[in-house]
């Protein structure tokens, strides 16, 4: 019945021709496409058309690159023909490779390939994210180049050039552009960024903040270590906090990354916590004589490390070869190589450093040290006991007072009986020994006692107080702390001579002569005497 010419289309290789989208006219029964005529041009016949509906169809078809063909359709209804469309079977361009995903270390090179089929005079570019780096055949990049393949390449890649590159082919109109995108992944080793680094002071009880921070491919995992061991924490975390609440804390704490790519990576920040200084002695009493080396130690700590002084009676000392400073590790000494008269005292070890000072006291004396109470293997018999003490001193022992009482009942002291003991006199020690019994004692009782010595420079500090008993007696214990220790508190009533005078110890002088008359009297005239009534018995 009636033909009508729809219009000129333009189809590519297995594309949809489709007609007006308007309804077909109610007396249409069907709507046929059919293939009126093909030119030579095309690579053998096209596939019969396939209906897809009332109003399109595919046309499969192959034609020469670079070749324009005129495909004439017709349209029917049923019959006579009522419709004619031609259209132009154009070559478009056609991406042919694959995307990827490369993965690569640094310093290596990439392809990026883009084949295209029908490129005809379109356009190639190539898009880094957001940016031109290729178009045509010009490259916007020092380590980019680009075949005539439109193949891009990347070399020696960095970080920096991980991204997505999209090739884009700009088709003529109206047709709009294709495109490939392709992605590469740089592999590269831990990079960290630690605050702080070097070297921080912090003061004792200060809270310490370190950062770590991470950057690689693949993500690296972090670990901590002080000192080179590693530090056990419940999570993997980026900052490490703490309180510096001791001195021990002080060191290096490292940050080690790994990713298992290339060797770990590590940083490092030296904590040191500083605080005022501290100082212990060993002995705060010293025994020498004239002549002799003597040293004075102290054990000091702080941070920073603290300096260290000596005085004697408050001035302070002047260093020679004689007199001088050693150090091993955290002990301070003052080393006198030959003792004279003048170096005895108390001397004081000060230390200081930024944070403030202290010091502690050690006396330097020629006279006795405290004398010991030994035990003894004699029978306890009911009127006498036997009892041993010794006492260190580098010259002779002129005299010991031995001073006994019966134990005290009720808190009610009974008053104190004292002996005087000849010493040796002539033994040059350091150790000095001796034994002496006394008679005249009352069966079934405890008894205290305490003795002190004196060499050519004076009397010793009293011993503590000993318990003894006779035969019947019932001593749960021989020692107590009371005594007459500088270090104790004592509640024993001494005889005035027998308590100990701090301020008589202070310096000491070359005896005199009424020392030595003194020692003639208190020492030698009673030995001799005891030696005579020896030999009259």
């Amino acid at each position: 019945g009636h033909t009508e010419i729809l219009g000129s289309i333009s189809i590519t290789e297995n594309s949809s021709v489709f007609c007006d989208e308007a309804k077909p006219p109610s007396h249409w029964r069907k709507a046929v496409w059919g293939l009126v005529h093909y030119p030579s041009r095309l690579e053998g016949r096209p596939e019969r058309p396939r209906c897809s509906g009332h109003n399109s169809l595919t046309v499969s078809a192959r034609c020469e690159q670079m070749d324009t063909n005129q495909l004439h359709v017709l349209v029917l209804v049923g019959f006579p023909l009522i419709g004619l469309a031609t259209g132009d079977f154009d070559t478009s361009p056609v991406i042919k490779s694959i995307p990827t995903t490369v993965r690569v270390r640094e310093h290596e090179s990439v392809l990026l390939p883009c084949y295209v089929d029908n490129l005809g005079a379109s356009k190639v570019t190539w898009w880094k994210e957001d940016e031109i780096i290729a178009q045509g055949s010009t490259v916007f990049g020092s380590n980019l180049a680009l075949f005539s393949n439109n193949t891009l390449e990347v070399s020696d890649v960095t970080a920096t050039d991980t991204g997505h590159y999209t090739c884009v082919v700009t088709r003529t109109p109206p047709w709009g552009p294709i495109n490939q995108q392709h992605a590469i992944e740089v592999l590269y080793p831990p990079r960290l960024n630690m605050t702080p680094t070097g070297e921080v002071e912090v003061e004792l009880d200060e809270e310490v903040t370190i950062s770590c921070f991470a950057d690689g491919s693949p993500k690296p995992e972090i670990k901590w270590l002080f000192k080179d061991d590693e530090l056990k924490l419940l999570n993997t975390r980026n900052v490490l906090q703490f309180i510096a609440n001791k001195g021990s804390l002080t060191g290096e704490y490292s940050c080690v990354a790994t990713n298992g790519i290339g060797d770990n990576t590590a940083a490092s920040v030296f904590i040191r916590v500083i605080y005022p200084p501290r100082v212990a002695i060993e002995k705060s009493w010293i025994h020498s004589s004239p002549g002799m080396r003597s040293e004075l130690t102290c054990d000091i700590e702080g941070s920073p490390h603290p300096q260290v002084e000596w005085q004697l009676d408050d001035v302070p000392i002047v260093y020679s070869h004689r007199v001088h400073k050693i150090r091993h590790g955290s002990k301070h000494s003052l080393v006198i190589t030959r003792t004279t008269f003048t170096d005895f005292g108390l001397y004081k070890c000060i230390v200081s450093n930024k944070l403030g000072s202290t010091y502690q006291v050690v006396q330097l004396s020629a006279l006795p040290n405290l004398p010991v109470f030994k035990k003894t293997q004699q029978e306890k018999l009911s009127d006498r006991a036997t009892l041993a003490w010794e006492v260190d001193s580098y010259s002779p022992i002129n005299q010991y007072d031995l001073l006994f009482r019966k134990q005290r009942q009720n808190g009610s002291p009974n008053n104190w009986t004292k002996i005087v003991v000849p010493g040796d006199g002539l033994s040059g020690g350091p150790i000095h020994t001796q034994v002496f019994t006394l008679t005249g004692l009352s069966p079934s009782v405890v008894y205290e006692a305490a003795v002190r010595a004196r060499n050519r420079y004076g009397w010793s500090r009293p011993t503590n107080i000993y318990r003894f008993s006779t035969l019947g007696a019932d001593l749960e214990n021989e020692f107590t702390t009371e005594g007459g220790s500088i270090e104790s508190n004592t509640l024993i009533e001494f005889p005035p001579e027998f308590k100990p005078n701090r301020n008589s110890e202070r310096k000491l002088h070359s005896p005199n002569s009424s020392s030595r008359t003194s020692f003639l009297w208190t020492t030698v005239i009673p030995t001799i005497a005891l030696i005579v009534r020896s030999v009259v018995r």
